[in-house]
C-alpha cells in the first residue's frame, strides 16, 4: 500500500509519500522444514520535479523506516536471507 500528496502553490513539484509493504508468513526451504514470520515493512519518499514541464526528478526515499530487522526469504543451502536495515537512496531522473 503506497499513498503519495503533491504539493501546490508555492511548493508545487514537491511530493511525498508514505508506504507499507507485508508479507505473509511462508516456507523458508524447499524442504519446508521450517517458516519465515510475517512482518511489515514501512518506507517513504520526498521527490522534487522541476524544469520545463518537470522534465527532471530528484529522489530521496527511506526503505525500513523503523529498522525492523526481517527475512526476505529461504534457501536450500542458507537457511535464511535477512531484509536490508534502513537505507537511504537519492535518484535523479529525466524524462525524454
Amino acid at each position: 500500500m503506497w499513498t503519495t500528496f503533491d504539493f501546490s502553490g508555492r511548493a508545487a513539484g514537491l511530493s511525498a509519500g508514505l508506504g507499507a509493504i507485508y508479507v505473509g508468513e511462508r516456507q523458508a526451504n524447499t524442504a519446508n522444514s521450517f517458516v519465515l514470520p510475517s512482518y511489515v515493512r514501512w518506507d517513504a519518499n520526498v521527490a522534487y520535479r522541476f524544469g520545463a514541464g518537470q522534465r527532471y526528478k530528484l529522489q530521496l526515499a527511506l526503505q525500513n523506516l523503523g529498522n525492523k530487522r526481517y527475512y526476505d526469504s529461504g534457501g536450500a543451502f542458507v537457511p535464511t536471507y535477512p531484509g536490508a536495515p534502513r537505507t537511504v537512496l537519492a535518484s535523479f531522473a529525466m524524462a525524454l
